[in-house]
């Protein structure tokens, strides 16, 4: 119960809608409809002792803003999936040709206490926040796995080019050769 009231649901062929958040659930499947979706499906079922006009949705729903055909065929499929409903053999939401859409199942009107989230409800901040601190400890580690590794090998080149000795020529008869590290001739 939220604030000591039953949220208000509405029934048909084992979904739930919930009318005041659009939350759509049904046997293990649960989501939330997008605004206007949920707005178009509480008008068709609201107005389902007929069909509901194009041109009244569009005034209902969208308050005379202009849109398109094609928006109201994708919150009719969003409606659709949410329920599990086919266009073909509708059981939930008939198109009616070149007129608009009609709510063809019988509605449970009650008042319900929440139900508990079916098992494809996402996942709590939780997870993600655990998941996320590993992917940079293990980011951290292995920076400092790379680091580690090219500074000892820096540090083992230098040692090793401290073993060579470098000897230069002189440039002009070849006879004189001094030595690099400590700068005498021999």
């Amino acid at each position: 119960m939220i604030g000591g009231l039953a949220q208000r649901v509405y029934r048909t062929n084992g979904v739930e809608i919930d009318r005041d958040t659009g939350l759509v659930r049904r046997p293990g499947f649960e989501t939330h409809l997008r605004h206007k979706a949920h707005r178009m499906l509480l008008c068709l079922i609201e107005n389902r002792a007929s069909p509901v006009t194009k041109e009244d949705l569009i005034r209902l729903v969208w308050e005379g803003s202009a849109i398109t055909d094609d928006t109201l065929v994708n919150c009719v499929q969003e409606i659709r999936k949410a329920l599990g409903d086919d266009a073909r053999n509708p059981v939930f939401v008939r198109t009616i040709p070149k007129t608009g859409y009609w709510f063809i199942a019988p509605i449970d009107e009650s008042e319900a206490p929440p139900q508990p989230p079916a098992s494809n409800a996402p996942p709590s901040g939780r997870p993600a926040k655990i998941a996320f601190a590993s992917a940079v400890i293990l980011f951290i580690v292995g920076s400092a796995a790379v680091w580690y590794t090219t500074q000892s090998t820096r540090q083992r080149s230098a040692a090793e080019w401290g073993e060579f000795i470098w000897l230069k020529l002189d440039e002009g008869s070849g006879a004189q050769i001094r030595d690099s590290v400590s700068g005498r001739s021999s």
